[in-house]
């Protein structure tokens, strides 16, 4: 079976925990980007993968077809998120010409809609749904914005919550150790902010922020991280300049983090801060879960994921002032106490939030899609369950 996904950030790392319960049913292999990384993940779980995609090369689309087609599959997972959605053309004829091949095509779509900064096409968007047979999103919330906007019907939806990478907690390091390695004192204070420079995550606001934190609380030190080595968006290099231009009190990294390296930043810091301007599916948001981290994050964000989280602990959606007196305050608070925050953010799960029941999720959507192509081929439905 093709699935379709990018081999290097959260969907990389999103795959390699789907990717064991999918191969329990399936025959797998990953079909990727030619010029991506590949996950250090991937090599771990096993996950097989051909680098053949390239949304510059309209060529490619042949190519990943008939990849597809080598791998005599009834039906091609992809896992679709903004990099789908600004290059909605290359895509919807990726997922035609499998269609064409007499695949059902299901997808995972974090995010069914676009980022305020991308300017997409919402007709080419809506078009490109169409093509899809089953979806699994990670929300009630998503399911219903996804009918309302496409019409796919809802018993062609599954819903899986995203949940905590723990793959990446590897304890390679403790936290002593990993605070050493930054330089910091025993007593100080380290903020995380972790994710792609979208204007919509909100780094320019923490950024100014902090200015004000910074006043009441001089030794604490602010992380940022964003992997721009690998990313043409100009949208995203636009907004890591902006962020750049106000941040004199701020450490940035820009550049690509091997799984050590991760788990240095999360097990060093006392706080990941997520001030996401917009609701978003965020797996850093499941990865300082992994590392039983506390989270300080906007109002958006628990209304999109259905959050349970300490009223000090969230802030009101945009607001400078609300963000930094509240992030001013969780920092008077013992070590102890937020590291306690942390344990029971990790241990707040219901029963859906776990990997086999997502991953189960993804298998009835697969075998759901190939038995709607299979209609569509006008062939016995009950013979096209794996691939």
């Amino acid at each position: 079976m093709p699935v379709v996904c990018a081999s290097d950030g959260g969907l990389a790392v999103y795959l390699a925990h789907q990717w064991s319960i999918l191969a329990e049913r399936f025959r797998p292999t990953a079909l990727t980007y030619r010029e991506d990384l590949v996950d250090t993940l991937w090599k771990d779980v096993g996950i097989g993968y051909r680098q053949v995609l390239d949304v510059d090369d309209r060529e490619s689309i042949v190519s990943m077809v008939q990849a597809a087609c080598d791998l005599d599959s009834t039906v091609a997972l992809l896992h679709l998120a903004q990099r789908s959605k600004v290059f909605t053309s290359f895509y919807s004829e990726l997922m035609a010409g499998m269609r064409e091949a007499g695949m059902g095509i299901c997808a995972v779509l974090h995010e069914v809609m676009p980022f305020s900064d991308q300017g997409v096409s919402m007709d080419r968007l809506c078009s490109q749904y169409a093509l899809l047979d089953t979806v699994l999103v990670a929300s009630e919330r998503e399911k219903s914005r996804l009918r309302a906007f496409s019409g796919i019907p809802a018993e062609r939806i599954r819903v899986a919550k995203h949940p905590a990478y723990h793959l990446l907690a590897r304890n390679t390091v403790t936290r002593d150790a990993a605070r050493a390695s930054l330089g910091l004192a025993r007593d100080q204070r380290m903020l995380l902010n972790f994710g792609m420079a979208r204007a919509g995550k909100g780094v320019s606001l923490l950024v100014r922020a902090f200015r004000e934190v910074r006043r009441r609380h001089p030794g604490t030190r602010l992380v940022c991280h964003t992997n721009l080595e690998h990313h043409r968006v100009e949208s995203w290099h636009a907004e890591d300049a902006r962020i750049t231009a106000g941040c004199s009190d701020v450490e940035r990294i820009t550049r690509h983090l091997g799984t050590d390296e991760i788990e240095t930043l999360f097990r060093a810091c006392d706080l990941v801060v997520l001030p996401y301007l917009e609701g978003i599916q965020s797996g850093v948001y499941n990865l300082a879960r992994a590392y039983a981290k506390p989270v300080f994050i906007s109002e958006v964000m628990v209304e999109e994921g259905d959050l349970r989280l300490p009223a000090d602990q969230v802030f009101r959606t945009g607001d400078e002032s609300d963000l930094a007196a509240k992030l001013s305050a969780l920092l008077e608070l013992p070590a102890d106490e937020l590291a306690r925050r942390g344990m029971m953010s990790a241990r707040l799960a219901d029963p859906r939030d776990d990997w086999r029941y997502n991953g189960r999720m993804a298998c009835e959507a697969l075998e759901h899609a190939a038995r709607i192509a299979a209609s569509r081929r006008g062939e016995d439905v009950r013979s096209h369950a794996t691939g």
